[in-house]
């Protein structure tokens, strides 16, 4: 099992600085010597994938890079009357009514993924 601690440099397959800020706070607390940083790359998916199967080969493609429909964030910018809502609270914090953003829930995604290197098997 590798140690996370080691780790130095970590690329996220996104420019977004809610998804890095996520990353960053994470990994602060498991790998604290690491650097972030974002790299826009195309997924392979619409902007706002639909089910499991499209977020997997779109996270996938991404992860390999270093249709129509509306990305969530522009879809929940309209009844909202803002902009942008995607690089701040995004829809989690308007479906909430600010009790979650989406940094916060990115870093519970992350936290979850990062779960095999984190607790060793029985």
């Amino acid at each position: 099992m590798p140690d996370l601690s080691t780790l130095r440099r970590v690329a996220v397959g996104s420019a977004n600085p809610v998804k890095l800020a996520a990353a960053r706070a994470v990994l602060a607390r498991v790998a604290p010597e690491a650097e972030v940083v974002g790299v826009e790359v195309a997924s392979g998916v619409p902007a706002q994938p639909w089910g499991d199967d499209e977020t997997r080969r779109g996270a996938l493609t991404r992860a390999r890079r270093l249709h129509a429909g509306e990305e969530l964030g522009h879809a929940i910018d309209a009844p909202t009357g803002e902009s942008g809502t995607k690089h701040r609270g995004g829809a989690v914090a308007v479906l909430t009514g600010g009790l979650v953003d989406r940094r916060q829930a990115y870093e519970v995604i992350l936290a979850y993924a990062l779960a095999p290197f984190l607790a060793p098997p029985d």
